[in-house]
C-alpha cells in the first residue's frame, strides 16, 4: 500500500477531536509597503516605508490542553495603514520636480486573514505557565485592494492558565508577506482562549 493513500486514509476517516479550544485574539503590528515616485525627466524612485496594522479576529486550538504541542487556526481582519507621502529628503529637489500618486489619501485596507499551524511548548507546564514558540503560515486572501498575499510567521510567546477552562496567551512574531516580492513585518498577539478535554 502506498504512502499517499494511507496518508488520505488517515486523514478522511480520523476520529473526531475531543479536545482543544476557542478563543478571541487582537493583534497590532508593522509591515514593509513600497511607495513610488517619479522625476520630472522620468526617473522612477522607490520609498520603502513601514506602516502599522492591527486587527481582531479569532482562534480554534486542535489538541489536549496539557499537550505541549497543539494545532492552531487564526482567522482575524487586519487593517494596514496607508503609506504616507514619500519621503524626497535624499532627492534633489532644487534642479527637478516630482511627482506621486496619492496613494497617502487612500483609506486604509481591511483584509480578512486565515493562518493554520503549530504551536510548541518549549518550556514551563501547559498546565500552568508555559514559553510557546508558534509557526504558522496562510495568508491575506480577502482584501479591499484585490492585493492578497500569502502570510508565514514565526515567533516566540507565553501561555497562562487562568483557571479549569481559561488561557491566556500573548506572543510576538516575525512575519513574511509575499506578493511579487517579501515584505518583512512584526505582529503582537493577545488574547484568551476557553480550552476543553
Amino acid at each position: 500500500m502506498g504512502i499517499l493513500p494511507l496518508a488520505l486514509g488517515t486523514l478522511l476517516f480520523s476520529a473526531d477531536a475531543q479536545a482543544g479550544g476557542v478563543g478571541l485574539l487582537t493583534t497590532a503590528g508593522t509591515h514593509q509597503i513600497r511607495t513610488y515616485y517619479y522625476r520630472d525627466d522620468g526617473e522612477q524612485g522607490i520609498d520603502n516605508q513601514t506602516r502599522p496594522n492591527f486587527g481582531v479576529g479569532g482562534e480554534a486550538i486542535l489538541g489536549d490542553k496539557d499537550d505541549r504541542i497543539q494545532g492552531m487556526m487564526r482567522m482575524y481582519v487586519m487593517r494596514d495603514l496607508p503609506p504616507t507621502a514619500p519621503d524626497l529628503s535624499n532627492e534633489n529637489t532644487t534642479d527637478y520636480g516630482f511627482t506621486f500618486p496619492a496613494e497617502h489619501e487612500k483609506a486604509p485596507s481591511d483584509i480578512g486573514t486565515l493562518q493554520v499551524g503549530v504551536q510548541w511548548g518549549m518550556w514551563g507546564d501547559p498546565s500552568t505557565t508555559q514559553i510557546v514558540l508558534n509557526s504558522l503560515i496562510g495568508s491575506g486572501f480577502a482584501t479591499t485592494d484585490n492585493l492578497e498575499f500569502f502570510l508565514a510567521e514565526m515567533g516566540g510567546g507565553v501561555t497562562h492558565v487562568l483557571n479549569e477552562t481559561m488561557q491566556a496567551h500573548a506572543s510576538l512574531a516575525l512575519n513574511t508577506r509575499f506578493r511579487k516580492r517579501v515584505y518583512m513585518g512584526v505582529s503582537g498577539f493577545a488574547g484568551v482562549r476557553y480550552m476543553f478535554d
